[in-house]
Parts: C-alpha cells; sequence; structure tokens
C-alpha cells in the first residue's frame, strides 16, 4: 500500500497537480494506493475519480489556530494511517512532510519517500517566510533556527528515499540535508495541453499573482516592447494578493491598453491563451520547477523565463524558448522582440518545444518512471 501524504487540495497549485496526476495514473496501472490530506475543493480533485482520496479536516495550515493545535492534528493523523498500514508513505508538502517524518520515527518499519518539491520554504528560504501573514512571520522568524534543526534532523534520520522535481532542488536538497536524491521532474497532460489557434501579437503568463512570480519585470518589459509595438498585448491570468500592485504599476507605465489582468482562467481555456500566444512568460526566479512553461511548451509556445531554478531543465535555449537574465525587463524585452518580429522562428520554436515536451515531460513518462521507483522499494 501506498500513502500519498498532502497537505490539501485548496488551490491548483504545480503541487497539488502532481499528486493528482501522478496518483491518477499509478492507480490506473493497478497500484495500490490513497491520497490523504486535509481537504479539497470538488473542482480540483472531481476530475480524479480513480483516486482514493481520504480527508482528515482540521483548520487550515495557513491559520494560527492549526499551529496551536498541532499534538491534536497528528495524533489524528496518525490514528488514520495505522488504521490504513501503508507500506511505503510518500508525503508532498509542507507540513505533510514532518507528519511522515515523525510518523516514521514511531513507526521504523514503513517506508519513507519524500517528494522534495523544495526543501522546506517556510524554513530555509527567508523570502517566503517575509510573505507569512504578519502573525506567522514573526513566529516563523522567531523560531527559525530550531526550526531549522529539527527540519534537517528528521529529513536526515527518517527518509529512506528522495525525489526531487529538478536538478535546482536536487542541488539545494544535497546542500541542505547532505543527501542525495533521485531528479523525477514535474510533467504534462499532453492530451489537455495541445496546440490550439495560430500565433497572435499577444504575450501571456498565467500563475498566482504574488510577489515571488516577478511578474512586475514582465510588465516593466511591455513598456520596452510597445514603443515599437503599439498593438501588442500581454495578458496575465490568475489571481493574488500582488494584483492590485501590478495593476498600478501598469496605469503608471501607460500600459492599460496593452496589458489585461483575466482573473482566474478555467484549465480548458489556459492551453488556448498558451496556444494563442507568441510566448509565454515566466520571469519568476528560483523556482523549484515551474509548471507554467512546461504547459506552455505543450501547447507549442515557446517560452521566455529567467535562466534560474528548475526550467533550465527543460527550456532549451534557443531552441524551445529563451533563458535571460532574472529580474532583467531589458533582457526579457530583447528576446520578446526577437519573437514579436520573426513568426517563423515562433513557429519553429513551438514546434520544437511541443515535441521536447511529449517525449520527455508527459505525466505517463513520469508516472512509468515513479512506478519503477516504487516497485524497487517494494
Amino acid at each position: 500500500m501506498l500513502l500519498y501524504l498532502h497537505t490539501h487540495f485548496n488551490f491548483p497549485g504545480g503541487g497539488s497537480k502532481w499528486v493528482l496526476e501522478t496518483a491518477s495514473r499509478l492507480s490506473k496501472k493497478g497500484m495500490n494506493l490513497k491520497v490523504m490530506s486535509q481537504g479539497g475543493r470538488k473542482e480540483i480533485i472531481g476530475p480524479y475519480k480513480n483516486v482514493d482520496f481520504i480527508f482528515f479536516g482540521g483548520p487550515p495550515t495557513n491559520s494560527l489556530k492549526h499551529w496551536l493545535f498541532t499534538p491534536l492534528i497528528i495524533r489524528n493523523i496518525f490514528q488514520e494511517i495505522d488504521r490504513i498500514k501503508p507500506d511505503i508513505i510518500f508525503p508532498q508538502s509542507f507540513p505533510a512532510t514532518h507528519w511522515a517524518f515523525l510518523y516514521k520515527k514511531k513507526t521504523p518499519e514503513v517506508k519513507c519517500v519524500w517528494m522534495c518539491h523544495e526543501p522546506t520554504a517556510f524554513v530555509h528560504d527567508k523570502s517566503k517566510m517575509l510573505g507569512l501573514r504578519w502573525n506567522l512571520k514573526y513566529l516563523s522568524f522567531a523560531s527559525n533556527p530550531i526550526l531549522k534543526l529539527i527540519d534537517i534532523k528528521l529529513v536526515r534520520k527518517y527518509t529512506d528515499k528522495i525525489l526531487t522535481n529538478s536538478t535546482y532542488t536536487y542541488k539545494n536538497a544535497e546542500r541542505i540535508y547532505n543527501k542525495k536524491s533521485t531528479i523525477v521532474n514535474i510533467g504534462v497532460d499532453v492530451k489537455k495541453y495541445k496546440p490550439f489557434k495560430r500565433k497572435k501579437d499577444i504575450f501571456f503568463t498565467i500563475n498566482r499573482i504574488t510577489r515571488f512570480k516577478k511578474i512586475d519585470v514582465a510588465i516593466k518589459a511591455m513598456k520596452i516592447i510597445v514603443k515599437k509595438h503599439k498593438d501588442a498585448k500581454f495578458y496575465i491570468g490568475g489571481g493574488g494578493e500582488e494584483k492590485e500592485n501590478l495593476i498600478k504599476l501598469t496605469k503608471s507605465l501607460g500600459l492599460e491598453k496593452n496589458v489585461k489582468f483575466l482573473g482566474l482562467v478555467a484549465e480548458k481555456d489556459v492551453p488556448v491563451y498558451h496556444s494563442r500566444a507568441i510566448a509565454t512568460l515566466f520571469p519568476s526566479v528560483n523556482e523549484p520547477a515551474g509548471i507554467v512553461p512546461l504547459e506552455a511548451m505543450s501547447c507549442g509556445a515557446p517560452v521566455i523565463a529567467t535562466k534560474s531554478g528548475g526550467p533550465q531543465d527543460y527550456v532549451i535555449d534557443g531552441k524551445t524558448g529563451f533563458l535571460v537574465k532574472p529580474n532583467n525587463p531589458k533582457a526579457m524585452a530583447e528576446k520578446m522582440e526577437v519573437l514579436i518580429s520573426n513568426q517563423k522562428l515562433v513557429k519553429r520554436m513551438g514546434l520544437a518545444a511541443r515535441k521536447h515536451v511529449v517525449k520527455n515531460h508527459s505525466w505517463d513518462v513520469l508516472s512509468e518512471r515513479l512506478y519503477k521507483i516504487f516497485k524497487e522499494l517494494s
């Protein structure tokens, strides 16, 4: 019995999609598995009808109440895992990781395989800690030294195997935990994310709009582009706490006619936007993996991403897109100009991007790798 342990499925993020897509495919292969978490929205988990979900409820992890009642929550989780009796426990993101590590301490005969989407972010990444709500932010900084020690000790002692989602994450995990891992990249549903309409004079991005995604860099790059291409458009999909600031930036740069905020975009419509775009922009810095560039490439869209983090594993500079200096609107605008002025190059890069994803990064390819890993551990 393989037990996925995930925090929740309340947001359509890359980590949640990784769990749902791989669990669904492993289940179809006949693997006995369950997915356990606090809860999930129907629109996110609904399509995965062949996955056996177990929800234990409780206050959300982004609330102070959750942390005040942590001992009780962990007790309830342990009771549920004892009932399931898994052979392998497969934790994903924090704090589900630490629920698993503590369970491994209590029950050493159960194997613990950690899918490290990133080293525990709110322990080892100060920028993520600064992004917390004020009460959790101060609690996080005050407790950080002891949390680091605990986190490193738990990972070193209670993981039988670590999987990482990119070369960038592999290096970070090895540096922090002094343990090697096996890289299993993120994937794409190439049947859903496929090319549609012809390219137009738009650029596109979609993400949860936080300051970590650096969408302001792409907006500033648009200011450079419209000097020559007055009708160029930049469509931004998604919502988040940084949206109002980006709207203000757009107005201050006089780009109201060129930059359009789409709000939340239905998943069925995302491939259409990728396909219509000259390129999908991904200015995020040190993104552990980054599913958006892969989905764009699967739709036949070149990607302009920063030369940092996980996208370096699959955005092939000059072939499937471009990698540019981080936090540099001018560098991003230069590559946007190359593409907007050369439709033949857009088409050639788009075809190469689609071919690369289908061959190397479909969920089917990824799940086959996972299946072999778990069979070896059984």
